[in-house]
């Protein structure tokens, strides 16, 4: 069988089945976008962080601080230290409140039986 009998036969195959050829190319497409970003980001997975990073000059570093163990005066010295260029806090104490889930249960609440 020659090369131009082979590219007849898949024509006429392509011909009669249209919808499914056009999902298969689709499919072929997207898998290859995938693969490629796939390398893309094998080669050098930091490359995309550094460079939002960058654009938007986020955060080195994030810090949660134990409020009941740090005084307000400790928090202000941090923008004293070296290295420190920009220290921001939340605009107000954060709390938490106790769950009200009795102790030794877990999961999902109970709901009635009908």
């Amino acid at each position: 069988m020659s090369a131009g009998a082979v590219r007849r036969a898949a024509l006429a195959g392509a011909a009669r089945r249209p919808v499914q050829t056009v999902v298969i190319f689709a499919v072929l497409a997207t898998a290859t976008t995938a693969a490629l970003v796939g390398l893309a980001l094998a080669t050098n997975p930091s490359q995309a962080f550094q460079a939002v990073s960058a654009r938007y000059r986020v955060a080195d570093l994030a810090v949660t601080i134990d409020a009941t163990k740090v005084t307000s005066a400790q928090l202000a010295r941090i923008r004293h230290l070296p290295g420190v260029t920009k220290a921001v806090g939340c605009p107000r104490p954060r709390s938490t409140s106790p769950s009200r889930r009795r102790p030794g249960t877990a999961g999902a609440p109970r709901f009635p039986a009908r």
